[in-house]
């Protein structure tokens, strides 16, 4: 996956500014979900409720921090699953040359054998050799764990 940094620099004179501004909707926020966990009935009622509207969908995933939609992935077979093409796995020499086996990975494992199971988010596939085969169809699969016997 790249590299994306998990900070932006913030302006330090706009968060002092804003702070109380901030304060101000944290208590808020607080009596609001007070409100409803113990009256039922939120502060505010006035206009929709963006919350409620929102309904969950099966083909939405949260992945480390990227919600993937589902719509981008409409025209792509389910084969290619529901991870971006930008992951990728990638095997690296000694010296150093990249070669990238398998995009769209979600997850891996390499066997002591030296193949190589591996998902896409909706198939769980293994590579031996050059023959790469179906294990299983299933959906979300975010995490592969093997135990060899």
């Amino acid at each position: 996956r790249k590299y994306v940094p998990s900070r932006k620099k913030g302006n330090l004179l706009l968060d002092i500014v804003l702070f109380p501004v901030r304060i101000i909707k944290a208590i808020g926020g607080f009596l609001s979900v007070f409100s409803m966990a113990f009256g039922g009935e939120p502060l505010r009622t006035g206009g929709r409720n963006p919350a409620k509207s929102k309904t969950a969908d099966e083909r939405e995933a949260f992945v480390e921090g990227n919600l993937i939609k589902a719509e981008k992935q409409l025209n792509v077979s389910d084969d290619e699953g529901v991870i971006p093409s930008d992951w990728e796995l990638v095997k690296r020499s000694k010296g150093g040359s990249e070669t990238v086996i398998k995009k769209r990975i979600m997850d891996y494992r390499l066997l002591e054998n030296g193949d190589i199971i591996y998902s896409n988010g909706s198939r769980i596939r293994i590579i031996s050799g050059e023959k790469d085969t179906i294990l299983c169809k299933i959906k979300l699969a975010n995490s592969i764990t093997v135990i060899q016997q």
